[in-house]
């Protein structure tokens, strides 16, 4: 059976990937009995009232498995790396649907996303026969998870990111080592031409098939009679719509102390995670390098802690390590 996984709203300004490239590393820790048959990128609308990071863009990853193979499995595996390497000041959505249970409305909805302001619940409304889970923050990112999966079973929208030996491919390259791929190439020149196997595709370093009648598809244009180059290149990235900023703190917490109000961020130089009291939604980041929670600054309450799930460099680490918390009660905190 074929099932889709949508994935939106993973990173913020701070994080170290993207949704993009969460949804790659999700599909390659994958065991052997799920065959990914692509990943797709789908571009949503940059308005001044819609909060994005910098492209506003979803994923969607297409995944093969057997009827035999139990849902759950996929769903647990997709959730956990959701909150493992999502970052801590975003608002995460995952959307799972099989196949033959995206219907009409849910790719409307899709298609009416790409072009104006929608809300969580217009995407709720229409989850009646797929699944649909806001994993943290304001769980804003369901609303593109939803969207992704409408869209990629529309077909006619979206670039693959992953697909097959996509980007085991050359910078130059015959036309046939792109259709071998399963990757057809259309030229959209003006007057366009037909590229044939033996033509040349010059300047291929970064390739993004597009996503046309359901099959990843490869715009170019003619250089010279026999040679071509893709239509589209990579661009900078863009400056989004800022989301409310989170302050960066760090709490560590003694056991058996004041810990209903206080959560708990943990190195790996620092006593073990049995060792202490986690509260609430706090994530835990898989490589054993934080434990986090979001709060975010516009909420008139006491702030509790927001941290990065990236690398703290080791001078600074050693800094916190050496700080006497232990002794200190539970209205310290160490800035970042």
């Amino acid at each position: 059976m074929r099932i889709y996984l949508g994935f939106d709203d993973t990173d913020d300004h701070d994080a170290p990937m993207g949704t993009g490239r969460l949804v790659r590393e999700f599909i390659y820790s994958l065991p052997d009995e799920y065959r990914t048959i692509g990943v797709v990128r789908h571009q949503l609308p940059r308005l001044e009232d819609i909060p994005f990071t910098s492209n506003n863009s979803s994923a969607c990853a297409i995944i093969e498995m057997s009827e035999d193979t139990p849902l759950e499995a996929l769903r647990q595996k997709a959730v956990e790396h959701l909150l493992s390497y999502c970052a801590p000041g975003s608002d995460p959505g995952l959307c799972i649907a099989h196949e033959d249970r995206i219907n009409a409305e849910l790719i409307e909805f899709g298609q009416n996303a790409t072009g104006k302001r929608t809300t969580q619940q217009a995407a709720m409304n229409i989850a009646r026969n797929i699944e649909l889970y806001g994993l943290g923050g304001t769980n804003d990112g369901i609303i593109g998870a939803c969207a992704a999966v409408g869209l990629t079973k529309f077909g006619w929208c979206g670039r693959f990111i992953e697909y097959g030996t996509l980007r085991m491919l050359g910078a130059s390259l015959h036309v046939k080592d792109l259709t071998d791929a399963g990757i057809q190439v259309v030229a959209t020149d003006r007057d366009p031409l037909v590229p044939l196997p033996e033509d040349r595709v010059i300047n291929a370093k970064w390739i993004r098939p597009s996503l046309w009648a359901g099959n990843p598809v490869l715009q170019v244009r003619k250089t010279e009679l026999g040679t071509w180059e893709p239509a589209h290149g990579k661009r900078k990235k863009a400056h989004g719509v800022d989301k409310p900023k989170n302050k960066r703190l760090l709490f560590l917490v003694p056991p058996n102390e004041g810990i209903q109000r206080i959560p708990l961020t943990l190195h790996v130089q620092h006593p073990r995670l049995k060792d202490f009291h986690p509260l609430g939604r706090d994530r835990i980041d898989p490589l054993g390098r934080a434990v986090s929670l979001c709060v975010p600054t516009r909420l008139n309450q006491p702030l509790l802690v927001h941290l990065p799930q990236m690398p703290i460099d080791h001078a600074r680490r050693r800094i916190a390590s050496q700080k006497t918390i232990f002794s200190n009660r539970l209205n310290k905190l160490i800035t970042v």
